[in-house]
């Protein structure tokens, strides 16, 4: 298609509308053109790409602005004749859309043809006035003696001085064109013998070696009583810029054609009532119609019957240019379905408006879809299984772990006898590793139940400012154990939202003795938070050890730590900032971090009011 559009002799251009602060179209900028364009315009590619059309043009208002503007709001295309003031010519300029707000313009400089046809009018006027004319060769046929008289225009159309050329047969039947001479010539004498007008088309040479279109028409007079006709008259006119139009047409259409039959898409021609009138060979190939057969049918022959309905609906809108897509599949004539996309445009087509219709076969994609569909469900169904699993597993272990630390806290209340210091420090790290690990069970069966939908949300009228003050009592003896300033900064002082204050709770004491944690004796924790009519934002900030850039991407993720990439320095779960991400999710707020390493971290979140 590419190639074909830059050895177009037409000038093509992709344009982009450009719209104001109330959306009504302004200008629009050029996205693309063709060689042809250049050459047309005289403009170079440079010049004009990316440019607005009034800058380009010199125009105070955008050239046909209010056309175009129209088709890239409806996608109906349309074709009209102008002349453009600004390089003082004419063209016929089609436009179409197939996106919105975007238009594409196929056009051809008609100036020449409009000149031709200011003269053929004047030429007219002549003719009536004085039975003579500026554009037609008139020749005057004395058939006895053979002598032919040829007008002044006769000659020059040809690139001849009028009289420079004999004026008889020979000299016309001697500028004719072999092929044509073989063809046409008998046909005129035959007419002419016959008493028979004749209007015949054929190549004349001219002076300059080139072939030129002539339309000829003749009538014989003086006719005796035995029908023989002792006079002709006739003219010539000049149709061959008309011609080498018509055949560039007709090669560009039938080049259009090969294209079409060349695309692996469906390509489908309706005319204004839905009837098809033409198809490309993939429609033919695929469907199992012949072309004849597909000629004879109506669009929605080619839908499932059980489909029909809503393809009826989206035709009728497509008639009316409502609807410029369709996702009804088609149907062979075996009954096999296939999925298509289509999308729809209007057009001319052998001078009659019609609908093209190109439908892009998406077997494979849905196949694909399909796949993706059941490997998210496969997923899902693996993710729910873990997460009972994990919930199971970590229930079964909690039991016996709970027996361990209550053994181990009796026996280090020497309840049962007194210990010596090794018994005692090997009792304390019984105690110490059972808590850690009943900590690390505790947080992979809540994460689980929230993964799997069994921790549901509980909102209640809550003085947040309060439960925030409340929580941080929780951390000071940890901040007081390493010498850390730990200021809370909550405004308003006092405010309530609906909130589930436990899930809130977990959530400022998770921020708080983390950044406890990975910051360094003597250091700092802040935590400021702020309420308005919209949502409720708190932040947690330390001066602490920082996360490296390639950690915070992954830092909600489960079993992550600010250390895991550098030392088992910081004990902990790595399922705290888990848990807290989801917690906020299931306020339908947001969390993030910010953080450099060796200067702190902030973590900051947000819950909407509701």
């Amino acid at each position: 298609m590419d190639d074909l559009i830059q050895i177009v002799e037409e000038g093509i251009c992709f344009h982009e509308m450009i719209y104001d602060e109330e959306g009504l179209p302004e200008d629009y900028i050029i996205t693309g053109l063709n060689p042809a364009y250049e050459k047309i315009l005289g403009l170079s590619k440079e010049n004009v790409i990316g440019k607005r059309a009034s800058d380009i043009y010199g125009c105070e208002k955008p050239p046909y602005i209010d056309v175009y503007s129209q088709v890239a709001k409806t996608g109906r295309a349309t074709k009209f004749e102008t002349y453009f003031p600004p390089m003082n010519k004419h063209f016929t300029i089609s436009v179409a859309s197939s996106q919105k707000g975007k238009f594409t313009t196929i056009f051809s400089d008609i100036t020449d043809m409009k000149k031709t046809q200011k003269q053929l009018e004047e030429i007219k006027e002549r003719l009536e006035l004085a039975m003579d004319s500026a554009d037609h060769g008139f020749w005057d046929w004395n058939l006895d003696t053979d002598e032919i008289y040829f007008s002044p225009r006769y000659y020059t159309m040809l690139g001849y001085e009028p009289g420079e050329l004999p004026m008889n047969r020979d000299t016309w039947a001697g500028l004719m064109h072999p092929e044509d001479k073989k063809s046409v010539l008998p046909r005129i004498q035959k007419c002419v013998e016959n008493a028979q007008p004749y209007e015949e088309e054929f190549r004349l040479k001219c002076k300059d070696g080139t072939w030129k279109w002539i339309s000829g028409k003749g009538k014989t007079f003086e006719v005796d009583k035995k029908g023989i006709p002792h006079r002709a008259l006739g003219v010539h006119e000049d149709i061959d810029q008309r011609k080498k139009i018509y055949d560039r047409t007709k090669r560009q259409r039938r080049e259009l054609i090969q294209f079409y039959n060349n695309l692996n898409d469906f390509v489908f021609i309706l005319d204004m009532n839905g009837n098809i009138i033409a198809t490309n060979k993939k429609v033919e190939l695929k469907l199992g119609y012949t072309s004849d057969e597909l000629k004879s049918m109506y669009i929605l022959d080619v839908h499932p019957p059980e489909r029909r309905d809503e393809a009826h609906t989206i035709v009728e809108a497509m008639i009316k240019g409502q609807k410029d897509s369709c996702h009804v599949p088609l149907i062979d004539c075996k009954g096999n379905i296939i999925p298509v996309e289509t999308k729809i445009t209007h057009g001319t087509w052998e001078g009659k408006n019609v609908i093209f219709g190109v439908s892009r076969d998406i077997s494979e994609q849905k196949k694909f879809e399909d796949a993706i569909i059941k490997a998210k469900l496969s997923a899902q169904e693996a993710n729910r299984t873990k997460s009972e699993f994990l919930a199971n597993m970590s229930h079964e272990l909690r039991t016996p772990l709970n027996s361990i630390i209550g053994f181990s806290q009796v026996l280090s209340g020497e309840q049962f006898g007194e210990l010596n210091e090794k018994q005692h420090k090997y009792i304390s790290n019984v105690e110490n590793s059972g808590e850690h690990l009943l900590e690390l069970i505790n947080g992979v069966l809540d994460l689980s139940r929230v993964e799997s939908g069994k921790i549901e949300l509980e909102p209640e009228m809550t003085n947040v400012s309060a439960l925030i003050k409340e929580t941080s009592i929780f951390v000071k003896q940890l901040a007081k154990e390493k010498n850390i300033h730990l200021e809370i900064d909550i405004s308003p002082d006092s405010f309530e939202m609906c909130i589930d204050k436990i899930k809130l709770k977990a959530i400022i004491y998770n921020l708080l003795s983390n950044a406890i944690k990975y910051t360094p004796a003597n250091g700092n924790v802040w935590l400021k938070g702020s309420f308005d009519d919209k949502e409720l934002y708190v932040s947690v900030i330390d001066d602490g050890i920082g996360i490296n850039p390639e950690l915070q991407e992954e830092i909600f993720d489960p079993f992550i730590q600010a250390g895991s990439f550098s030392n088992k320095e910081y004990e902990g779960t790595g399922l705290g900032l888990a848990l807290v991400k989801k917690y906020v999710e299931m306020h339908d707020g947001e969390i993030w971090i910010e953080s450099e390493v060796g200067k702190g971290s902030t973590f900051t979140f947000t819950v909407p009011l509701k």
